[in-house]
């Protein structure tokens, strides 16, 4: 049984409308947004807690880890 699980998205249009609801939900700060608009990939980890963790990378390289747990109650 493994203690982390990685699925890994290739951003297209529904699922980026779906991560930019996401970050609006949980009110990131306002420099972070522009990060949304350029997203290369996701990672969402689940560990063996059930803790949900969005890793997001964009073109650049950038990488903002959102702790998601609350999003998937």
């Amino acid at each position: 049984m493994k203690l982390i699980q990685i699925v890994r998205y290739r951003i297209n249009t529904h699922v980026l409308n779906q991560l930019k609801q996401i970050v609006m939900s949980i009110y990131l700060l306002p420099f972070v947004l522009p990060l949304i608009f350029s997203l290369q990939d996701v990672l969402i980890l689940i560990n063996k807690n059930y803790i949900f963790n969005l890793i997001l990378r964009d073109i650049n390289g950038i990488v903002l880890i959102i702790n998601a747990q609350r999003l998937f109650m």
